[in-house]
């Protein structure tokens, strides 16, 4: 495996953060738990009507035709001309009493809707939470970006007078490591702070699309 280089400038870092509320809205659209959620949601008010039509009466239709063959006794053709019989048969159920079946399933259906609901609206929460907490720290990472970009450049000079100083003995070594410590803090804050800023970005983007996309 070959690890290939990401490089982002300062303009990518820096970009602005489109509307939060659209992204709130879209990171809904594409989450699959939502989805999920949505039709068990569906299933449960389902099974309420299934289980509400236990009180319904029912009509049930049968019809049969048979005949009387037996032997010995006249040819199978005479019989079945003689014999046949037919019947059509129309049941009307009214359900009167059943142990409080149909009410205890219809009980459990409105249950599952209820804890369905309940379920939608905490991921709602969730998204909404997570979309924001990135946004923060997005334009946080982005401030310190900004800042650690002038750290940095006070450092270098900084760094580069004490270095020319020591080369001319006016300072000793401990002010040269001192001003090169610095220099160093300095560029690995402004390097935390742009990744940090491209994590966020990646994020948001992830939440819009349900993809990540590197360069």
């Amino acid at each position: 495996m070959e690890i290939v280089p990401v490089h982002w400038d300062k303009p990518e870092v820096m970009a602005e953060l489109p509307p939060m509320d659209e992204s709130y809205s879209m990171a809904v659209d594409t989450d699959i738990r939502i989805q999920a959620l949505k039709l068990q949601k569906e299933s449960a008010t389902a099974d309420i009507d299934i289980a509400a039509a236990g009180n319904s009466p029912s009509v049930s239709l049968n019809a049969g035709i048979g005949t009387a063959y037996s032997t010995p006794g006249p040819a199978f053709g005479n019989q079945l001309k003689q014999r046949v019989s037919e019947s059509v048969g129309l049941t009307l159920s009214i359900p009167i009493f059943d142990n409080r079946r149909t009410k205890t399933a219809k009980s459990k259906a409105q249950l599952q809707k209820i804890n369905a609901e309940l379920d939608i609206q905490s991921r709602l929460t969730e998204i909404a939470q997570n979309v924001e907490s990135w946004y923060i720290d997005l334009r946080a990472a982005q401030s310190r970006y900004a800042a650690g970009i002038e750290q940095e450049k006070a450092a270098k000079l900084s760094h580069d007078l004490v270095n020319e100083q020591f080369s001319l003995g006016l300072v000793n070594t401990v002010e040269l490591m001192t001003a090169h410590n610095n220099l160093l803090q300095a560029r690995h804050s402004l390097l935390q702070a742009k990744y940090m800023a491209m994590l966020g970005h990646k994020m948001i983007q992830f939440y819009r699309t349900a993809q990540i996309t590197l360069p």
